[in-house]
């Protein structure tokens, strides 16, 4: 047994070392629980923009606010109106907002009070020269503010016209 204890040895600390890693990740993930769900809108053009509205939020109520008409010879920035969600944690799921009067947003902007972030990544892979295909995706994380390690994927609609969904802000589940 003691002759083949550098062999045993050898054997067991990469598997020990891999489950610690495999350990360490599950764990991060297993802590994200936001205690509020995320207000956010697709397609919202910028102010300076000719595309008929646009959402914002004032003094905790969502606000549509009307942008200027676009001259005649001026493109239209995007066909598609702005369109508002509620991403809930608890379900993992985004339902379209209908009616924003009964919307009280309790916390503006992109850092809820809990301290949970969206981040947004981009990946794209040519495949093998190419020669195989390849994809790109686009992927929002939920991510625990003064901890990296601590992300979950968030699964909401993509735009067509590449722009990040907009936070608008955080309400209470």
């Amino acid at each position: 047994m003691k002759k083949h204890l550098p062999l045993i040895v050898a054997l067991l600390l990469p598997v020990v070392v891999v489950a610690g890693i495999l350990l360490t990740i599950y764990i991060s993930k297993v802590q994200i629980e936001p205690t509020y769900n995320m207000v956010y809108v697709l397609d919202n053009p910028y102010p300076s923009s000719y595309a008929g509205y646009r959402y914002d939020v004032k003094e905790g109520q969502i606000v549509k606010t009307n942008l200027p008409e676009a001259p005649s010879n001026t493109y239209r920035e995007n066909s598609n109106d702005p369109k508002l969600y509620i991403y809930d944690f608890d379900t993992e799921t985004s339902k379209e907002i209908i009616d924003i009067s009964d919307i009280q947003i309790e916390k503006v902007g992109s850092v809820s009070p809990d301290g949970y972030s969206v981040s947004y990544s981009y990946g794209r892979n040519s495949g093998i020269f190419e020669i195989f295909g390849g994809y790109s995706s686009e992927r929002v994380w939920l991510v625990k503010h003064g901890n990296s390690g601590v992300y979950k994927k968030v699964d909401i609609p993509t735009s067509d016209y590449y722009r990040n969904p907009e936070v608008l802000g955080w309400i209470s589940k």
